[in-house]
């Protein structure tokens, strides 16, 4: 009986992906004997098992409604062992169906089934063992846990009648009755069909009033700006002003800037790109593919694409700037903040664009895709921020684990907010004590490479961060304040380099500067193409323990003397084309774009409704357009929150300077 239904489900395939023409009396037979007795014994009197005999009976029939229902089911493509191992069918003919059987309407419903083996060895599937020795692969937990995963999928296309506990006890059934080695796994959330809300929450509506009135509050502003400046010829600023769209572009677009730092517009937009291309790189590696197995087996052994692998350094190289600019911009002496003061200033400055983003990814986000993936990405992306938007939202996120993160980048600010704590020591010690600077820039330093090269020994962790980085890795190194504290303080040592210099006014030597401009980029080009030493031979926990060390404080030294030497006159045609006015421009996005990428890059994969190619090629092609979304997105992010609140603080802080000022003369006189 078993074989019967087996050649049953072969001819119906054949019937619908051939066209192969069958006698209706035997395909009805076969139907009517064997596809509703299956029905009738797992879920017999219910309306999803009428609609399912309507189905079966139409089928036979060759209705256009009843075949398009059984073709828009996932089918076995070619290229399972690439790693094509979704399934996807076809989403939008599938919720294109709609007919109505006497009085009911029957509409299509499409599910995203995840399938696993019912039996399993010590928590691996059998088949990794084979794939690893058959491609040469460095046998490790961490490439194991890659395997397991890419989850093989399968798109079922059923009557909307028919739920999640139907289609459960029709294929629980089915599995039992045909010995079928894959367990399937259904979920309410991954189920769609035409009009279905998509995560519906009842914040949804007040976060939806929330933009509304922003967008109102710019729009009143933007009025009464424009009629002060436009017809009252009133150039004076007014704090009802601030969010103008008319002002505030204005200050984006300027291309004017001043002092020596001006290389760090293009550092930063060159390193947001790169950070960019390189979240869509481990996103699409993990999404649909028909070639996934290639990217462990020969993508990632190719010498070109480590440049990719390497991205990881650009989140060192914002470290480094950022610890830079906490001395350099207090250099001048005029600033005479309190810590108190130094903290508000940094929490206001970062969190009105993180809680946008955050309200973004719960309420807004959800409804921008659609497709078989989309509603595994909307929960993961909307529950997360539900649950752990608080600890976003206070800075302390980096110490959850990678896969409960609100927004993916935010763990940096996180750290750099958590590093900023230690400003008022660092301006102290500045100021009293110049000459201890390196004494406690190296000792926090040591301090931090010990706590590196232990954990990584005793956790036995890996280095590089895409395809055999665990979640221990993620924890104890990537988001460790500890762990990234060096980046921070190398910038922090160079920011007072450049504070003695501009005091000192010494001259360097072309000789010398050639010296370090080849030395810092041999290091950094060094530093990337050595991910092929990790990529091609055996895991050496002596070799990870150094690099997890040293590797990033290696980088953020060669970053900072790149700055410096843009920044002391002899950055030549490189600091010419990193202070280009482009760069300018999108340097004041840079923050904007950080907080956005990802929710960018959801949406675009999540758009997906068929296996795509994974290729370099692919990826740059890809990214030109995720790249031009985001720059978009940002303009919008910038000038609605991030500009205004930078202008109110700002505003405030002039204010509240000038009324000391006006203490202070009041006490003398």
């Amino acid at each position: 009986m078993k074989r019967t239904v087996a050649l049953f489900l072969v001819f119906v395939l054949c019937q619908i992906c051939c066209g192969t023409i069958l006698t209706r009396p035997f395909l009805l037979s076969l139907i009517e004997d064997k596809f509703d007795s299956i029905v009738d014994s797992s879920i017999n009197g219910t309306r999803c098992a009428s609609d399912l005999h309507r189905l079966a009976t139409d089928l036979s029939d060759y209705k256009l409604w009843a075949m398009k229902m059984v073709d828009a089911n996932g089918k076995l493509n070619a290229g399972v062992l690439k790693g094509n191992i979704h399934q996807l069918g076809s989403y939008d003919e599938c919720l294109d169906v709609r007919v109505e059987k006497k009085g009911d309407l029957i509409s299509g419903q499409y599910c995203s089934v995840y399938l696993e083996p019912k039996d399993k060895r010590n928590e691996h599937y059998s088949g990794i063992e084979p794939l690893v020795k058959e491609w040469n692969l460095s046998e490790t937990k961490n490439l194991r846990a890659f395997f397991q995963s890419l989850t093989p999928m399968v798109g079922i296309c059923a009557p909307k009648s028919c739920s999640v506990a139907h289609l459960s006890s029709l294929w629980n059934y089915t599995e039992k009755f045909l010995d079928v080695p894959l367990h399937a796994t259904f979920r309410e959330e991954y189920c769609s069909y035409k009009d279905k809300p998509m995560l519906p929450n009842k914040i949804d509506f007040y976060i939806f009033i929330f933009f509304a009135a922003s967008l109102a509050v710019v729009i009143l502003s933007t009025s009464y700006d424009v009629y002060l400046q436009l017809v009252r010829k009133t150039i004076k600023e007014d704090i009802f002003a601030i969010f103008s769209l008319y002002t505030n572009s204005k200050s984006l677009l300027s291309t004017s800037s001043s002092g020596n730092l001006t290389c760090l517009f293009g550092i930063r937009v060159i390193s947001t790109c790169w950070v960019i291309l390189g979240h869509f790189m481990c996103f699409k590696s993990i999404a649909s593919n028909t070639n996934t197995l290639d990217i462990i087996s020969e993508w990632r052994f190719h010498l070109g694409n480590t440049f990719l692998l390497g991205f990881h350094y650009a989140v060192d190289t914002f470290f480094t700037i950022s610890g830079l600019l906490v001395l350099y911009s207090h250099s001048s002496g005029e600033n005479k903040n309190s810590c108190l003061a130094l903290y508000i200033r940094r929490f206001f400055r970062l969190s009105p664009s993180l809680f946008a983003t955050i309200l973004l990814n719960i309420s807004v986000l959800k409804h921008l895709a659609s497709g078989p993936l989309w509603p595994e990405f909307a929960l993961e992306f909307s529950g997360n921020c539900q649950e752990n938007w608080w600890a976003t939202l206070l800075f302390v996120n980096n110490f959850l684990v990678d896969e409960k993160q609100c927004i993916g980048p935010s763990w940096f600010l996180a750290v750099d907010f958590q590093l900023h704590l230690l400003s008022p020591l660092i301006l102290f010690v500045s100021k009293k004590y110049p000459n201890k600077i390196f004494t406690l820039v190296a000792t926090a330093c040591s301090i931090s490479f010990i706590y590196s090269f232990t954990v990584t020994l005793m956790k036995r962790l890996e280095f590089v961060v895409s395809f055999d980085a665990t979640q221990e890795f993620y924890q104890y190194l990537y988001y460790s304040t500890v762990s990234r504290m060096p980046s921070w303080l190398i910038g922090v040592f160079f920011g007072h380099l450049l504070c003695c210099r501009n005091s000192q006014k010494n001259q360097m030597s072309k000789t010398l500067s050639f010296l370090a401009w080849s030395l810092s980029l041999s290091v950094m080009l060094g530093l990337i193409l050595y991910h092929k030493i990790f990529m091609t031979n055996d895991y050496s926990v002596i070799r990870s323990a150094f690099f997890n060390t040293f590797s990033r404080t290696i980088w953020s030294l060669s970053t900072g003397l790149i700055i410096f030497l843009c920044s002391t006159g002899h950055g030549g045609f490189i600091n010419t084309f990193l202070s280009h006015p482009i760069f300018v421009v999108l340097g004041k996005l840079t923050y904007s774009m950080f907080l956005l990428n990802c929710s960018v890059i959801y949406v675009v994969v999540g758009n997906q409704k068929q296996p795509g190619y994974f290729s370099s090629f692919q990826l740059l092609y890809e990214f030109c357009g995720i790249f031009a979304i985001v720059v978009v997105c940002s303009v919008a992010m910038n000038l609605i929150f991030e500009r205004p609140f930078l202008s109110l603080i700002n505003h405030l802080q002039r204010d509240t300077n000038g009324n000391l000022q006006t203490a202070k003369v009041s006490k003398k006189m």
